[in-house]
């Protein structure tokens, strides 16, 4: 074959999908339809890292574009069955096209609705699939699907130590990212023993400890979940999982008679070493952690020590990231954090940091295949470092530009429309965008405050009332219970 990148493959691809599309009676035979619908997801998964160079997602992103017609062949011949709505839908999910899933979503909670509990694999199959999307209002046509579920799972006694504890994982994400922590915390308590009959197991213990911690009501109850699920004996992937999670809670709390946090993140990078495992996350934590060490140092010495170890697992991590062709959204706005608060601790001057930072920044936001909550926070940063740093230059454009930092932070919202200025629909997300529009507006106007009655200053006088708009979005609203944050 001679070929080295997927790129290199589009043609073959292209005629594959040729050939299907002038077939007589196309989809009469299912292994017709199976095989566009299985190319499609093995390239929006993407194959083992190593055989091919680039992004077989791009290639699946291009298949689908220029062959819409066939593929709206395959989902007519598949719209009232459930099951292969969602394998469709996983091939638009995994390439973050939500806006062609939610319609499919939306029919297959039509399809399912009626046996919910009778059919709980498919059920569970469609609400774990729709747990991540951006759509609120498919989020709570989903949660509705629930209750039913969640009962028949944990009554039978073969579900109850299978998919039971799934879908109780599940169903806490939805409770927590539609009414809160304290929801979450009591139906996780309703069906774990001793209250309930499922057996906690270390995902589960893990997001007791992930709730507690949210909930901000009782450090010592999250602790010990997160210490029940690090020290059981489980699969490795998941036992990494928790020992990765566990010193990170402690990082981040400090809390009386507890482990050091190094030396668990130490203990973490050595687990995963032994068992074959993937060493970044915890390698970039670990950095997380150092950089949090430097802002309690109170000594500079210490400080930069920190801050020098920080970089160092940071640029050790990233190297290896991009060895696979793979953008970790979270390391890289780690490392732009880094380069942005501490740049005195760091070699070199202030124009290759900033250059830098911005560039790891487009790196996330120009990339569609990055989870769309990342896409948004990367704008975010981005919008506010090229509309409120000192000055420098990226590619021959001075900074700060405040015309291109607003266009910028427009894409930071999470809502669509009027909802994000809406004090009762908007979400977090929204009011940090809304408060760094602000920002840069009032940077704007330092120099020169409009005269009200000067008839040349109009334009000063439109940007003043759209610096005093977005400074009461970001904060109107933000009393609400059910405001829903980021992430």
């Amino acid at each position: 074959l001679r070929r080295t990148r997927f790129d290199q493959l589009r043609d073959a691809y292209e005629s594959l999908f040729d050939a299907a599309s002038k077939l007589a009676d196309f989809g009469k035979v299912r292994s017709e339809k199976d095989f566009i619908l299985q190319l499609l997801l093995r390239l929006a998964i993407g194959l083992a890292a190593g055989i091919f160079e680039g992004s077989s997602s791009y290639e699946a992103v291009a298949l689908l574009n220029r062959h819409e017609q066939l593929v709206r062949r395959c989902l007519d011949d598949v719209a009232e069955t459930v099951s292969a709505l969602l394998d469709w839908t996983r091939v638009y999910t995994k390439l973050h096209r939500w806006e062609d899933a939610v319609p499919l979503l939306n029919r297959a909670i039509d399809l399912q609705r009626e046996k919910a509990g009778e059919d709980v694999q498919n059920t569970f199959r469609l609400i774990s699939a729709i747990v991540d999307s951006p759509d609120i209002e498919l989020l709570r046509r989903a949660k509705s699907l629930l209750p039913e579920c969640m009962r028949v799972a944990s009554d039978d006694s073969q579900l109850r130590t299978t998919i039971a504890p799934k879908v109780l994982h599940v169903y806490t994400d939805y409770l927590w990212r539609l009414d809160g922590p304290a929801a979450a915390i009591e139906v996780l308590k309703k069906y774990v023993q001793p209250e309930g009959n499922i057996k906690p197991d270390g995902l589960l213990y893990m997001r007791l400890g992930q709730l507690h911690e949210s909930a901000g009501t009782n450090w010592n109850e999250a602790k010990e979940a997160y210490k029940h699920a690090a020290e059981l004996d489980q699969a490795p992937e998941t036992a990494l999982n928790c020992k990765h999670r566990y010193a990170v809670f402690l990082s981040r709390h400090r809390l009386p008679d507890a482990p050091d946090p190094d030396f668990l993140f130490e203990e973490t990078l050595t687990y995963a070493t032994d068992h074959g495992l993937e060493r970044e996350p915890a390698r970039v934590a670990w950095a997380q952690h150092k950089m949090t060490s430097a802002w309690r140092a109170k000594f500079d010495d210490l400080r930069a020590r920190h801050i020098r170890d920080a970089k160092h697992m940071l640029d050790h991590a990233l190297a290896s990231y991009r060895a696979r062709y793979i953008v970790e959204a979270h390391a890289w706005l780690l490392l732009v954090a880094l380069i942005t608060d501490w740049e005195e601790y760091l070699p070199g001057d202030r124009q290759s940091h900033r250059e830098q930072a911005e560039k790891l920044c487009r790196e996330i936001t120009e990339n569609e295949f990055i989870p769309w909550r990342a896409r948004l926070m990367a704008n975010h940063i981005l919008g506010r470092l090229v509309g409120l740093s000192s000055a420098y230059s990226f590619k021959g454009r001075l900074r700060p530009n405040p015309g291109e930092s607003l266009l910028i932070l427009r894409r930071s919202f999470e809502s669509m429309g009027k909802q994000r200025s809406d004090p009762h629909r908007k979400t977090f997300q929204d009011a940090l965008a809304h408060r760094a529009i602000k920002d840069v507006y009032e940077q704007v106007l330092k120099k020169t405050r409009p005269d009200a009655r000067d008839p040349a200053k109009r334009r000063e006088r439109i940007w003043l009332e759209r610096e005093e708009f977005h400074g009461r979005c970001a904060f109107e609203g933000l009393a609400r219970a059910d405001a829903p944050l980021p992430g």
